[in-house]
């Protein structure tokens, strides 16, 4: 940065603005100790400004306003940005996207550090048996998981499909359905010489599944995280938005060991409309899964306390693992960078006792929308989320008419 040679008039916004979110970075901390160069924070306003006048992203007048002193902020945020003629949802959209999020959110993203966070404790202490499958990291733990399932005298068993997972992919990309003596022949053939980093995770598969119209099927749970500041005091906030998604599988649940000719198996198990072939398209809300449950009889409020027990002990490990970390990056210690509202996907699916069982979660959901339903959805779910923020640090947030999402009411509520 301190090399750089250029005029501000050409810069293109987003580069001004980017540049002056690295000099905050580089101004407030470095492990922690603040650096205090006042030279180096006026240069971040004056670029954060020059990007709050042109972007099209709301994210660098969030900056500029949070690193201001206190006394010289603005009346209002978002007033007048909330008017121009873009896509003021998808702007806000792009936020969560920002380099300048929780680099630990990795821990939950990356789904073998996500079940290595999960079995982390003794399961006395850490309950997540209740909602997280069981699951061997593959090829480190396929010792352990061919004495229980390999060569079993019960070919039933050999026949029992589970899941396998690559340790990044979204839509359900790097997912595949595989029975026992399948995951055998695959250890032999790759994962017996695979690098670290290739390494995969076989979990089992919900059995049996509760379904909708015979179909599997999962839900996208949206939660709002917010990191803790150490240097400020600032603790982390974590809430849960009672919006969601139900995501239903193309092809009718035949059973746990049925081979069927009329569909993929791939089509019965994967259930994300995002998979980009179009199969996997028929969504609801949850109020659409509250129907169906008041209509069978079951407790939707019941299962949704389950599912809110689940995020709050995700996150609880998560931030007890990120409390014991000893790397302090600049991020987790400035006050710009935590106000940021984080929307994190977890995704869910249900078993025939109504119970939660959490797959996996996702650090950038896509928040676009596919459709008037998706987009009511995330709009909403958008829209509270930096109201959220703005209530974090008392900001007197105006939002064009624009932005203001089709239900007008608060979806999030402390997990």
């Amino acid at each position: 940065i301190n090399t750089l040679n250029y005029d501000e008039a050409y810069l293109h916004p987003e580069t001004a603005g980017m540049l002056g979110g690295l000099f905050l970075l580089r101004e407030s901390s470095t492990f922690g100790v603040s650096r205090n160069d006042e030279q180096s924070s006026k240069r971040a306003l004056q670029l954060l400004l020059l990007a709050v006048d042109k972007s099209y992203s709301p994210l660098f007048e969030w900056l500029y306003y949070t690193a201001e002193p206190k006394q010289q902020r603005g009346k209002t945020l978002f007033a007048s940005f909330t008017e121009r003629k873009c896509d003021i949802f998808l702007s806000f959209a792009g936020v969560n996207n920002s380099p300048f999020d929780d680099s630990d959110l990795i821990q939950l993203d990356d789904k073998i550090l996500l079940h290595s966070l999960m079995t982390r404790k003794p399961l006395s202490k850490s309950h997540s048996e209740n909602f997280w499958p069981i699951g061997f990291i593959l090829p480190d733990d396929y010792s352990s998981f061919s004495g229980k399932h390999v060569g079993s005298s019960n070919k039933k068993n050999e026949q029992v499909r589970w899941m396998l997972k690559d340790r990044a992919g979204y839509g359900s990309h790097g997912n595949r359905v595989a029975s026992v003596l399948e995951i055998y022949d695959l250890f032999f053939s790759e994962l017996s010489h695979a690098n670290p980093k290739d390494s995969i995770i076989c979990q089992s598969i919900v059995d049996p599944p509760m379904t909708i119209k015979g179909r599997k099927f999962s839900l996208r749970i949206y939660v709002i995280y917010f990191p803790p500041c150490k240097q400020n005091g600032i603790p982390a906030e974590v809430h849960l938005s009672s919006l969601g998604l139900v995501k239903l599988a193309s092809a009718v649940y035949d059973g746990e060991t049925a081979i069927t000719k009329t569909a993929s198996i791939g089509d019965q198990y994967m259930t994300n409309s995002g998979r980009g072939d179009g199969r996997s398209s028929d969504q609801h809300d949850l109020e659409y899964l509250r129907a169906t449950f008041e209509i069978n009889g079951l407790d939707y409020d019941e299962m949704w306390g389950k599912i809110k027990y689940a995020v709050r002990t995700v996150m609880r490990e998560f931030l007890e693992l990120k409390n014991d970390q000893s790397d302090h990056s600049a991020q987790r210690n400035y006050q710009p960078f935590v106000t940021i509202p984080k929307i994190l996907g977890f995704d869910f699916m249900i078993d025939s006792f109504q119970n939660p069982w959490l797959l996996e979660i996702n650090r950038f959901p896509g928040l676009e929308p596919r459709s008037n339903l998706d987009s009511d959805v995330k709009h909403s779910v958008i829209y509270d989320a930096w109201v959220a923020a703005a209530k974090r640090i008392d900001a007197p947030i105006v939002f064009g008419p624009g932005f203001c999402p089709p239900s007008g009411t608060k979806t999030f509520s402390s997990a």
